[in-house]
C-alpha cells in the first residue's frame, strides 16, 4: 500500500518544514498541544512554524508515493488563471481507483483486476495479443453500471480488444471541490501508468504503450494525459470534451455511436461550413474522408492542416448521419414556379419527405439537394417524385422527372432512376433503376 514518504524533523526551526502543507499544519497542532505556551522554546517553535507555513506557501507542497512518484502543487497545477488554488491529490487508498475489465468473452459483466495482484490479471480474460482500451470517467461520475461499461460493451462487440473502465468515483468529487478532484485526476493517471508497467514487467515484457488507447472524459481526459506523461509510447489518447455546457455527455454519445456506426461520422475536408452546406466538398476526394470517433485512426492519414465538417442526427440517441446528393433532371413543356419533392425508398428504410426544392424550374435542367439521413442507405429500390405550384395551376401544367441520381458521399457512387412521361400537380411519379 502506498503511503506518503516519511519526513523526520530536526532541531532547527527551518527543519520543521514538512513536504506537505497539510502535514505542517498537523504538526503545528501537535506541537501546541504538548508544549507550555509560556515557554521560550514553544514561542521559538511557533515562530519557526509560521515561517515554515510562509515558506511552504511560497515554495509549494509535494507528496510522494513509492510506486507512483511525486506530486507538487507548483505551476501549472496552481497559481494560474485556470487553477488559482493549490491542492495535492488524495492518497491512492482514499481515491480507491478500480480496474473493470471487459473483453469479447465477457462483454457485459466486468472482471475486477488489480495491479497489486498479478493473479487477478492472469486469471482474467485479459490477453496481451489484443490492444487495450482504457476508459477514464470524469468528475462526479463512475465506471461501473454507467456510460463507461456501455462504451466498453460496444467496443468489445465491434473490436477484438481488452477494454478497462477505471472507476475512481470516490476521488472524482463534485463541482464544489473541483480543484481537489482535478488534482486527484493526476494521481489516477499515475495509477493507470503504474498498472501498465506491472503488465509489461510481470505479464508480457513486449506489451508496450503502442498497444494502449486511452479514452478520457472531462477530468478523465486530464488523467489520461498524466498517464501518457508517465508511460511513454501510448498509441492514442482520446479526450472527450463537451463544448456545449447544456449537455455534458454529448461527446460521450457521439463517440459511443461511432463504434457501431463509423460511417455515420464521415468528415468532409472543406474550407468553410458554408461551402460544406452548399455541397462544394461533396463527395469525398479520392483518398477518402477521415472518420470521427473510435475508428478515426484506421480510416485516413492527415498530413497537413485541414478543416473537416460533418452533420450529426438531430435524434437524441441516434447521432450518426450519412450524407447523400439527389439530382433531378426535369421533363415537361414549360417552366414552373413552385416546389419539387422526392422520396427515396430503400431496403434499409424510407428517407422521409426530403426538404422540397423551391424556386423556378425548367424542363431539361438538373436540380440538386443534399440529404442528411440518420441511417445508412445501401440498396435503393425506387424514388418517387411530385411537384407543386406556388400559385393556381391555371394552364394545367404537367411535369416529370426524367432521371433522378442518388449519389453516396463516401465514395461518390451513383444510383440512377428513370421513367417516361409527366404527371399533373400533386400526383406521385415512380422512378425505377435505369
Amino acid at each position: 500500500m502506498d503511503v506518503p514518504h516519511a519526513v523526520t524533523p530536526a532541531t532547527s526551526a527551518s527543519s520543521l518544514c514538512f513536504i506537505s502543507k497539510e502535514l505542517i499544519l498537523q504538526e503545528g497542532h501537535f506541537a501546541m498541544k504538548r508544549l507550555d505556551p509560556g515557554t521560550s522554546l514553544c514561542a521559538a517553535l511557533l515562530a519557526g512554524l509560521v515561517l515554515c507555513v510562509l515558506m511552504a506557501e511560497a515554495l509549494g507542497g509535494e507528496v510522494c508515493y513509492e510506486t507512483l512518484g511525486c506530486f507538487t502543487d507548483d505551476k501549472p497545477y496552481s497559481g494560474t488563471p485556470q487553477r488559482p488554488k493549490a491542492a495535492l491529490p488524495w492518497t491512492p487508498k482514499k481515491i480507491g481507483a478500480r480496474f473493470l475489465l471487459f473483453t469479447p468473452e465477457n462483454p457485459t459483466k466486468h472482471q475486477v483486476i488489480r495491479a497489486d495482484s498479478i493473479a487477478s490479471i492472469e486469471s482474467s480474460n485479459f490477453k496481451t495479443t489484443r490492444k487495450t482500451c482504457i476508459i477514464i470517467h470524469g468528475m462526479a461520475d463512475k465506471a461501473e453500471d454507467s456510460w463507461v461499461s456501455k462504451m466498453c460493451n460496444e467496443i468489445v462487440t465491434m473490436d477484438d480488444v481488452n477494454c478497462i473502465g477505471v472507476d475512481w468515483r470516490r476521488g472524482s468529487g463534485n463541482i464544489a471541490i473541483y480543484v481537489q478532484a482535478a488534482n486527484n485526476a493526476r494521481l489516477v493517471g499515475a495509477v493507470v501508468a503504474h498498472f501498465l508497467k506491472i503488465i509489461q514487467e510481470n505479464i508480457n515484457s513486449s506489451y508496450s504503450g503502442s498497444s494502449i488507447h486511452l479514452i478520457g472524459h472531462s477530468l478523465g481526459a486530464h488523467a489520461a494525459g498524466e498517464t501518457g506523461k508517465r508511460y511513454s509510447g501510448i498509441w492514442k489518447i482520446t479526450a472527450l470534451v463537451d463544448i456545449l455546457a447544456c449537455n455534458h455527455l454529448r461527446a460521450i454519445h457521439y463517440y459511443t455511436a461511432s463504434i457501431r456506426h463509423p460511417g455515420g461520422f464521415l468528415a468532409y475536408p472543406c474550407d468553410s461550413y458554408k461551402a460544406f452546406k452548399e455541397g462544394s466538398c461533396f463527395p469525398c476526394p479520392a483518398p477518402g474522408c477521415p472518420l470521427m470517433g473510435y475508428f478515426s485512426n484506421s480510416s485516413h492519414s492527415v498530413t497537413s492542416p485541414q478543416s473537416y465538417y460533418l452533420h450529426t442526427s438531430t435524434k437524441l440517441n441516434g447521432h450518426p448521419s450519412w450524407r447523400y446528393k439527389l439530382s433531378v433532371t426535369l421533363r415537361g413543356t414549360s417552366g414552373i414556379q413552385g416546389a419539387l419533392q422526392a422520396v427515396v425508398h430503400s431496403e434499409e428504410g424510407v428517407v422521409e419527405e426530403c426538404d422540397a426544392l423551391t424556386g423556378d424550374f425548367f424542363p431539361g435542367n438538373i436540380y440538386s439537394s443534399f440529404l442528411d439521413v440518420d441511417f445508412e442507405v445501401i440498396s435503393v429500390t425506387r424514388v418517387t417524385f411530385s411537384w407543386s405550384l406556388s400559385h393556381f395551376n391555371l394552364f394545367q401544367h404537367t411535369l416529370g422527372a426524367a432521371r433522378i441520381d442518388f449519389q453516396r458521399g463516401r465514395d461518390g457512387n451513383i444510383s440512377s432512376f428513370c421513367t417516361d412521361g409527366t404527371v399533373p400537380e400533386h400526383v406521385i411519379q415512380t422512378l425505377l433503376p435505369c
